[in-house]
Parts: C-alpha cells; structure tokens; sequence
C-alpha cells in the first residue's frame, strides 16, 4: 500500500488540485491509466522544496485546454514545468499540432480552437507531457502498482 501522508499535486480535467496518492491511484485505475514514477536526476538546491511551494499556490484554478500559456489556468505538463520554473528545470518548446505525416494541422485540432474563438496556436511556446517525459534531467523510476 501507499505511504501515509503522501499527497499528489497536478493539473487534470478537474483543473488543479491536490490529492491524496491513494485517491490519485483509485482516479488512475477507474480511467485505466498507469501512473509513471520519474525522479529529478540532480535536482539543483531547494529546487524540490521550492517547486512544492509554488504547486501549492497554483491549486484550484480551472484545466487549461486551450494549452496557450496564462497565469489563470493550467494543463499537465504546464503546471509541473511552471512550479519548477524557478529554477529552469524544464524547456518550453514550440507547441506541434501538425500531423508528422501530411504536415497538415487536423481537423480535430482547428474546430476546438475555432469553438473557443481561437486560432490553433501553432509554434507558440508550451509543454506536453510525451517531451517532458523524455526530458534528460528525469530518471524514470518505473510503473506505480
């Protein structure tokens, strides 16, 4: 079982929240998704510390799903990259929504954003989780059971 007291801060449908790792777990399994276990290789001093401290701030603000950066709102990946942005621990890229084989952007992609009077934010700075799961400052540790 879980250690006591464990507590999971994160950005989800629900907006951003915290949680406690066994109602995280249960969340997981009713959406039949693993949970991925990553450690910070060389954590620079405090960035931990500093990075929870941060998360807690930005607890209770809605989902993001739009994915263009705001101060009012968070998806995933932006809400980690943000509480360790202190301390420079994740990049921003250019935000991909081209299909890697036509290079078209798809349809799924331009009715969303054109739903919220957007256009689809093509090259604008972002996270997504695959690329920070890929990040050579994480070590994947292994699969929560």
């Amino acid at each position: 079982s879980a250690p006591q007291g464990w507590e999971v801060l994160h950005a989800d449908e629900k907006g951003s929240r915290r949680q406690t790792l066994e109602q995280f777990r249960e969340d997981a399994k009713g959406k039949q998704r693993q949970i991925v276990v990553y450690r910070l290789r060389a954590p620079p001093d405090n960035a931990i510390a500093d990075a929870v401290a941060t998360a807690r701030t930005m607890l209770g603000k809605p989902y993001n799903t739009a994915y263009v950066l705001n101060d009012d709102n968070y998806y995933c990946s932006d809400f980690i990259e943000r509480a360790f942005r202190a301390h420079h621990v994740f990049a921003l890229q250019p935000m991909n929504f081209r299909n890697p084989q036509t290079g078209e952007i798809s349809r799924h992609w331009v009715d969303l954003y054109r739903g919220m009077g957007m256009e689809v934010p093509q090259g604008l700075p972002g996270t997504n989780p695959n690329d920070m799961a890929a990040a050579p400052v994480l070590q994947r540790i292994g699969v929560l059971e």
